[in-house]
């Protein structure tokens, strides 16, 4: 669930119908794969690991919301895991979430918070 992963704003919920994103390209290979899931690429991507071999390029909107728990490395390491080159670009500190890095680092009142854009792909399947 999307609303229990770190940084998840409170609000109102809504039961959505949704499908497996791994059941989809074991149906069929993808040409490009975009995926913007604030937070949930890691287990999306954790899921569909072992089909990830059917889509040939993605382009990820990646979200960091944990401080303490950086998914990033996790994400690029599964994309060179399933053959990926990626380059990454477009990165964007979230200055309006809180909290920023407090009086008792080097950088206080920097974003701890961030997104950048990844953009992967792989030879022709």
């Amino acid at each position: 669930m999307i609303a229990s992963l770190p940084g998840a704003v409170d609000g109102r919920s809504a039961v959505v119908r949704s499908l497996r994103l791994r059941q989809l390209l074991e149906a069929e290979p993808v040409d490009l794969l975009k995926l913007d899931i604030e937070g949930a690429e890691d287990p999306v991507l954790a899921d569909c690991e072992p089909v990830l071999h059917r889509v040939r390029a993605m382009i990820l909107d990646l979200h960091e919301f944990d401080a303490d728990n950086r998914r990033a490395p996790s994400v690029l390491d599964r994309l060179s895991r399933a053959g990926f080159t990626y380059a990454i670009d477009e990165f964007v500190p979230l200055t309006w979430r809180e909290p920023p890095a407090g009086a008792d680092t080097p950088f206080p009142g920097r974003a701890l918070q961030w997104a950048m854009t990844v953009r992967a792909w792989r030879a022709a399947l």
